[in-house]
């Protein structure tokens, strides 16, 4: 994939998962006071998500959340005083909170610069990360009519 089509890519998960935070507040699907944000594990625990990535949806999806859970996206730490990459798993309350605790990390890794600092490291595998997330989100949000509405601004 050239750099160019990842830095589409990217900029379309930037605008999705921008969105999709926002949709989620006007929904109804936020926590904090002085300081509001998305609660995405309210919003995984729905039945509607549950149903979603729960192998229902069809072929296609299954494949992309089977992929998605069998190579995740890796944390950065730090390593007596070295820059790594952690296989570790984030801690979810279900597997729907795990998918988005991992999509969250696809999320944290570009924006914090864990996977671009002016050239890719690892294109393919963050092409199939960005594809993926992208697709998974995008069903999620269609999955609750609350929070679709507010995507497409029926409601907010």
């Amino acid at each position: 994939m050239s750099e160019d089509k990842l830095k589409e890519l990217s900029i379309e998960f930037f605008i999705l998962f921008s969105r999709a935070e926002c949709s989620l507040k006007a929904a109804g699907f936020f926590s904090g006071n002085a300081k509001v944000s998305a609660d995405w594990q309210k919003f995984s625990l729905t039945d509607e998500v549950q149903d979603i990535l729960s192998y229902k949806e069809g072929k296609s999806l299954t494949l992309i959340i089977k992929e998605f859970l069998t190579s995740p996206p890796r944390k950065q730490v730090v390593v007596n005083s070295k820059l790594e990459w952690s296989d570790i798993a984030p801690v979810g309350v279900c597997e729907a909170h795990m998918i988005i605790l991992y999509i969250n990390r696809v999320r944290n890794n570009l924006f914090h610069g864990g996977k671009f600092n002016g050239h890719w490291f690892e294109p393919e595998r963050s092409e199939l990360l960005l594809g993926h997330s992208l697709i998974i989100l995008k069903a999620m949000l269609k999955a609750l009519p609350s929070v679709n509405e507010a995507y497409t601004g029926s409601i907010g």
